[in-house]
């Protein structure tokens, strides 16, 4: 099975705003930088989110597969397929595509299933050469622990000081052991 996954559409309110972030590096004084600042927490939600496979914000994704001639990929003509980023609040669309590129939107609950854990099935997998998904996932600011907060705040630390060329050495591996420490217990586990 072949899978383009991507965001599409992303909300932008995050778990740390810059304020908490200059409050965090005893740098309250710091003007002018928020946009900068606001960008590195950005991309620090974004490193965050694809280490633990969950999505901190409330965001859209589209994911299209394709090419079933694997048989592990197909249990019983069916997909089972785990999408990537918990927890799925609501699949906005499934749409199939036959061979000549005609596309067939798929009905809740009858042409596919959401189940437990954030899996699609797809029981009649041989009808369509395509498939493709939209949904939304995004976890609820209460689920947002401090580990996940801290770790935001140690990369985007990172990126403010090093916004050059940045030294390899102890330093940064250090920061990706305090990375991993902190979030390993907030990893989502995806079966199949």
């Amino acid at each position: 099975m072949r899978i383009d996954h991507r965001i599409t559409a992303i909300t932008e309110a995050n778990p740390v705003t810059a304020a908490d972030f200059r409050t965090y590096a005893r740098a309250v004084n710091i003007s002018g930088e928020d946009s900068l600042i606001e960008r590195q927490l950005e991309a620090s939600v974004r490193y965050v989110e694809q280490y633990i496979n969950r999505s901190i914000n409330e965001n859209t994704f589209s994911a299209v597969i394709w090419d079933f001639d694997d048989d592990r990929d197909l249990e019983r003509g069916e997909i089972h397929y785990p999408l990537p980023f918990a927890p799925v609040k609501s699949i906005t669309s499934v749409t199939g595509q036959d061979l000549d590129g005609n596309d067939t939107a798929l009905t809740v609950d009858e042409d596919y299933f959401l189940l437990e854990g954030g899996r699609l099935r797809i029981p009649s997998a041989t009808s369509y050469s395509t498939y493709k998904i939209v949904y939304v996932a995004g976890m609820e600011s209460v689920e947002v622990t401090p580990n996940i907060k801290e770790a935001i705040y140690k990369l985007t630390a990172e990126l403010y000081e090093n916004r050059g060329i940045s030294v390899t050495g102890t330093i940064v591996s250090n920061l990706k052991a305090d990375i991993n420490s902190l979030l390993s217990s907030e990893r989502a586990k995806t079966w199949l």
